[in-house]
């Protein structure tokens, strides 16, 4: 849980699971269905990246699924996907914020 464990002590984040490209798991902050969270979200990814390159576009650095009871970011970083389940209430704008801050100080990787 190294590289998982400055964002996990946010306190919006609720679980953190890290996976490669392919959705096999690699890390995780205990949470039961991690490596089924690493499949689906890494299938995600993928069918998101090929949707966007038939349109032109690049490959998702963020992205932000909410719904009522929780809300979940998804940035890439080294070949990774970083997968973080927050508090709702939280403002993304704000922990996107963090995350951005940490990357520049050389947290993430």
């Amino acid at each position: 849980m190294s590289r998982l464990k400055p964002f996990v002590n946010l306190p919006e984040v609720k679980h953190g699971v890290i996976c490669d490209l392919s959705g096999t798991l690699m890390e995780h902050s205990s949470m039961e269905d991690a490596e089924s969270v690493a499949a689906v979200i890494g299938y995600f990814v993928n069918t998101i990246t090929q949707c966007g390159e038939s349109l032109g576009l690049s490959e998702p650095t963020t992205i932000y699924l909410s719904g009522r009871d929780v809300s979940c970011c998804v940035f890439t970083e080294d070949k990774l996907l970083w997968i973080f389940y927050l508090d709702p209430s939280c403002s993304l704008q704000e922990f996107e914020r963090k995350i951005k801050a940490m990357k520049s100080s050389g947290r993430i990787g």
